[in-house]
């Protein structure tokens, strides 16, 4: 594994600091999962997997040998941005944008009798665009005021953490027989852009795009072409503490998570032939805002 990376950092005026720079990771012989690797693999055919096998001849009735193996590459390519402001009129705010680019070749298919071979697209981790806000406000209500309630509403603190991000990526698949259980993801050919002008719930990408492939071949789709719909979220949290005494302090302090109440939409149903193809019919989360209040003694 080796990283690398490379910041610029500039001071603006109102005590603004702005950071830019590259960052970059590139992995080489990587090890995949328990079953990365079958050495008892078959490519696609007309014969019966089970004979198509590569020890089919010695083993008839032997089906997957699955290995670990250190057989992958990746690479991570980000160009990274923040400013940052530390207690500017009472106001400390960290935002942060990435655009990143992961890729890795971690997919094996059986391309002949005995040929396997790796197949590279965007990894399935794959976030392109990403932005982080965290803010944190002093209220500045009644200070310095020694009246009942200037003591009772000074001294709030807002807090804000937001996050938005692009969808991870999948490929459209397919459950026919078209490979007649070759080893492998079983993806159609592509024959036209399956972008649309206005992507929605009832149409993600275009259906027509896909059609499945002759018998006994892979089909032409590259992996991970596709993103599911981003997600979003904000929670904010006001607090405060109270002197009750030299030794005791009451804090109290409201919180809401999921504060705009979002939907975010599942990825749409990528299964070739399947009923609803390129819609989106579910929702990854669909639980409304939470709440809650806290008072706690500190002594």
């Amino acid at each position: 594994m080796e990283q690398f990376n490379l910041t610029a950092q500039r001071e603006l005026p109102a005590g603004f600091i702005l950071s830019a720079g590259y960052a970059g990771t590139l992995g080489r012989r990587q090890s995949g999962p328990n079953t990365s690797i079958d050495l008892n693999g078959a490519a696609p055919g007309a014969a019966n997997v089970t004979t198509r096998r590569i020890l089919s001849a010695v083993y008839p009735n032997l089906t997957n040998i699955n290995t670990v193996d250190n057989y992958y590459s990746s690479s991570y390519n980000a160009f990274q941005t923040s400013l940052d402001v530390r207690q500017h009129h009472g106001m400390t705010l960290t935002m942060n944008y990435t655009w990143a680019h992961s890729i890795d070749n971690g997919e094996i298919r059986y391309i002949a009798f005995a040929v396997p071979a790796t197949i590279k697209g965007s990894a399935s981790s794959d976030i392109r665009n990403r932005v982080v806000v965290s803010w944190v406000y002093d209220l500045p209500f009644h200070d310095g005021s020694t009246k009942f309630y200037s003591r009772l509403l000074r001294n709030w603190r807002l807090n804000a953490l937001a996050v938005a991000q692009t969808g991870l990526p999948f490929s459209v698949t397919q459950t026919g027989t078209q490979t007649n259980n070759a080893t492998g993801t079983n993806r159609p050919n592509q024959v036209a852009d399956f972008h649309v002008a206005n992507a929605s719930m009832n149409q993600w990408f275009n259906p027509a795009a896909f059609v499945a492939q002759p018998a006994y071949t892979w089909g032409s789709e590259g992996r991970n072409l596709l993103n599911a719909p981003g997600m979003w979220n904000v929670d904010l949290s006001v607090h405060r503490e109270f002197k009750a005494s030299e030794r005791i302090t009451v804090q109290f302090r409201w919180e809401a998570f999921d504060f705009t109440n979002s939907v975010i939409p599942s990825a749409p149903v990528s299964s070739l032939g399947a009923p609803n193809f390129g819609q989106i019919t579910s929702y990854v989360s669909t639980e409304s805002r939470h709440q809650q209040v806290a008072i706690k003694l500190l002594f």
